[in-house]
């Protein structure tokens, strides 16, 4: 008898929990390898036919495995990507650091010169305000990490 008084059982299909599969019928050899990859015998030849028994009823163990293959995958990125990431980041960051050092160098001279002729011979002036532009350009941020070709 159910909570509602009711004897007969419920109307309709019955539903089962995830994770519970039906019982598979009886196999002819109950220690054979799931995965039919292995004989049953070591020294025995393999006597089961190659495609699986009509009466057998169809594994999830493939896609078990594929999704325990995958799972195990995305984990071991998740374990690994922030370490080399890191590692990515800190080599690059020293790299810009140095780079940009020498770069800022160089346009902080060539505004120097820029400002000191400023005044005193256009002629100067011009021609080092010409450098510092094309420099500005040449050693811009796209420029020097851009990818060539």
């Amino acid at each position: 008898m159910n909570p509602l008084g009711e004897v007969s059982p419920p109307q309709g299909p019955t539903h089962l929990a995830a994770g519970h599969a039906p019982p598979t019928p009886p196999h002819d050899n109950p220690l054979d390898d799931i995965y039919h990859s292995a004989p049953p015998s070591p020294t025995a030849p393999n006597t089961l036919p190659a495609h699986p028994r009509a009466h057998e009823i169809l594994s999830d163990l493939p896609s078990r495995q594929r999704a325990l293959d995958t799972d195990a995958y995305r984990e071991g990125l998740a374990n690994n990507k922030g370490q080399y990431l890191q590692a990515g980041f800190d080599e690059g960051y020293a790299l810009g650091a140095s780079l940009g050092l020498r770069v800022g160098w160089i346009l902080g001279v060539l505004q120097g010169f820029e400002a000191a002729w400023k005044g005193v011979d256009e002629r100067v002036f011009e021609e080092v305000r010409g450098l510092r532009e094309l420099a500005q350009k040449e050693l811009g941020l796209q420029e020097l990490c851009g990818k060539s070709g």
